[in-house]
């Protein structure tokens, strides 16, 4: 509840917060240009992490978070060549790499602009790394 309520005080009225399973959430930040999204994204992060978790026996936690996200349309450029089911699992995708990367820490997936959005994501989904050296997905991570 106390997450619920550090999500509602971070987002507008106009966006969508929803549980999304056992911890995750899914935030949908409606007409938020793609490019504000890192900003957004650390302004989650730090929001969680500054937030003093009160439990009922008067205990006081600190917790941190791991943020994936994608826009939709996922490519610009081909903006039906992925439903908006996948980018939300490309936001999963997101949430994975923050994870191993060490926790409290954000990773957004951008389509490329050198293959097909679908070959790209299968590309990232066999071989993270490879498939950003190679340009077919773009990473951005927490500094």
């Amino acid at each position: 509840m106390q997450t619920a309520a550090v999500l509602r005080a971070a987002f507008r009225a106009a966006d969508h917060i929803v549980r999304w399973g056992g911890e995750e959430f899914l935030v949908v930040a409606r007409f938020v240009d793609r490019r504000d999204a890192p900003a957004l994204a650390e302004k989650i992060r730090t929001a969680l992490a500054a937030h003093d978790f009160r439990l009922g026996d008067g205990t006081t936690l600190k917790r941190t978070c791991s943020i994936g996200f994608a826009a939709y349309p996922f490519a610009p450029h081909q903006p039906r060549a992925i439903p908006w089911e996948t980018v939300v699992d490309v936001a999963d995708l997101g949430l994975y790499a923050a994870k191993r990367g060490g926790r409290n820490a954000w990773v957004g997936l951008e389509a490329g602009d050198a293959m097909d959005p679908e070959k790209a994501l299968q590309r990232f989904r066999e071989d993270p790394a490879a498939a950003e050296a190679e340009g077919a997905v773009r990473v951005r991570r927490a500094n």
